[in-house]
């Protein structure tokens, strides 16, 4: 699973699948982590699995009924259009971002040192440490009403 598919997933594994297609599909996760959002509200929680052997994790958030609506890769063969992202530095990312028109992004500096390519149009957001991407992270559209299209 290395081809990114922007507002679907990867090429088997689709969003808004249920936890039991995606079992189906790819077998058992190596972890599951239970993530409390927010400790006031029942319906905030997310329910992350992480594959090892694939260099990926997903998620499944409660307030979508538990369907699949987030991807995180670290896997070098990773790539967008045919074109790898992983461990380029943050102007030959946006140079690749410009030549293949992925649409407005954004380089984002975080609390914790790392920086963010946030690309709006698409979805993605390019994780970076040390001035290279090290993590790949994608997730359905949006409607106007920022709820998921479900591919």
């Amino acid at each position: 699973m290395e081809h990114v598919l922007p507002g679907k997933g990867f090429e088997t594994l689709r969003f808004g699948l249920s936890k039991e297609q995606v079992e189906r599909i790819i077998g058992k996760p190596d972890e599951i982590e239970m993530i409390k959002l927010d400790e006031e509200d029942d319906k905030e929680s997310i329910e992350a699995w992480h594959y090892d052997q694939y260099n990926f994790s997903i998620s499944f958030d409660e307030h979508d009924d538990w369907k699949l609506g987030n991807i995180s890769a670290n896997n070098p063969k990773l790539n967008i259009e045919g074109h790898e992202f992983m461990n380029l530095s943050v102007m030959e990312a946006i140079k690749k971002i410009d030549d293949l028109d992925l649409g407005d992004y954004e380089v984002q500096d975080m609390e914790d040192g790392q920086k963010v390519i946030a690309l709006y149009d698409v979805f993605i957001n390019m994780w970076v440490d040390n001035d290279q991407i090290v993590e790949i992270q994608w997730s359905p559209f949006l409607n106007d009403e920022d709820e998921p299209i479900w591919p």
